[in-house]
């Protein structure tokens, strides 16, 4: 499969960018820029538009860190960036309790990717984001 999905990724732990972003080129997908913190993804969503966004959630959703990266989301959902306000989010986490995922599924967050995550899952998630392409899907699939 090749397709032209731009994606940001935002991945604070340097290693799990750099696969994450191999993997979904090795399938074909890209161009992807990483994001290493939540104000360079800021940045990125704010100067161009991206047909998918990939976001790190760690902590609890009071956490600083956590915080801003729902931040993040809302900015796109809001319609303040380039970018779609529609587009496809997937979401990358240790742990996902009840209140976040009520809060990421009102926002539209299309997968939760719970860490550490199988190659397989990520390529399955992307894949099918790069095939249905824009729209959020009120329906949340955790894995």
């Amino acid at each position: 499969m090749t397709t032209h999905l731009s994606v940001l990724l935002f991945e604070p732990q340097s290693l799990l960018r750099q696969t994450v972003a191999l993997t979904l080129r090795s399938i074909g997908i890209g161009p992807v820029y990483q994001a290493a913190s939540v104000q360079m993804a800021q940045r990125m969503v704010n100067d161009q538009p991206f047909g998918a966004v990939i976001v790190s959630l760690d902590g609890d959703e009071v956490s600083s860190s956590a915080a801003q990266a729902i931040e993040l989301i809302n900015a796109i959902r809001s319609g303040n960036t380039p970018s779609e306000e529609s587009l496809p989010v997937v979401v990358t986490t240790t742990a996902c309790n009840r209140a976040v995922l009520e809060n990421l599924s009102d926002l539209g967050v299309r997968k939760i990717l719970i860490k550490p995550f199988k190659a397989r899952l990520l390529i399955d998630a992307m894949t099918e984001i790069a095939e249905v392409g824009v729209g959020v899907d009120r329906r949340i699939a955790v894995v």
